[in-house]
């Protein structure tokens, strides 16, 4: 269930935008103010009730991708972390916020892990999903996950950005990000320009923010 209800007669605060899917793999139940058009053209979701971050991505790789397709999910919560990526093959991004954790997850579902950084580099914990309350779920071309906002350091700050990328030999390229002109899609080893920057305590829906910076 999704939203932010308002209060009537002129002066009751509405309540904060949340929202709560199944994950089960697939979009279909999403609100439309959750809503994302990746770099690709396809299809991604973002969001979050008072308990888990929420993101899913529809891409034709979700199903037939290999080891070396990575799905990834960089966190900021406002407070201390980087702006030096985490390297696949020889793509290392800069990134457009201080960032405090990456989820990652290879879309051969070989591997997953929750980055974090320390204060002067990344450290892995893996594996992330089916630990700690983190799930993810499979449907065809789509992906679905959550991950507990405890485990993020998220109160009301939230920053995000979500892209593919693939460390193949000589095809390494990074693509289906959000927001959409954070990068060209395809690119090899791009800086991300944009981030979103959302704040859970406003009735504002994640597709009605502009992106940052």
């Amino acid at each position: 269930q999704a939203g932010g209800a308002g209060g009537e007669g002129g002066g009751a605060p509405a309540d904060p935008w949340r929202f709560t899917p199944t994950i089960d793999g697939s979009s279909a139940e999403w609100p439309s103010d959750a809503h994302f058009t990746t770099s690709a053209s396809t299809d991604a979701f973002i969001g979050w009730d008072d308990v888990n971050l929420f993101i899913a991505l529809s891409h034709p790789d979700v199903a037939t991708g290999g080891s070396q397709h990575w799905l990834l999910a960089y966190v900021g919560n406002g407070g201390a972390g980087s702006t030096t990526g985490v390297p696949h093959g020889s793509q290392q991004p800069t990134l457009p916020f201080s960032a405090s954790f990456l989820i990652r997850w290879k879309l051969d579902n070989s591997y997953s892990s929750l980055e974090t950084w320390n204060g002067s580099s990344w450290t892995a914990t893996s594996p992330l999903f089916g630990s700690g309350g983190a799930v993810l779920a499979e449907n065809g071309n789509g992906v679905e996950l959550a991950v507990p906002l405890a485990t993020l350091a998220v109160n009301d700050d939230l920053e995000v950005l979500v892209t593919l990328v693939y460390e193949g030999a000589g095809f390494e390229s990074t693509y289906a990000a959000t927001p959409l002109g954070t990068i060209t899609d395809g690119d090899f080893d791009p800086d991300y320009s944009e981030y979103w920057a959302f704040d859970r305590q406003s009735p504002l829906g994640p597709a009605g923010y502009t992106p940052s910076p």
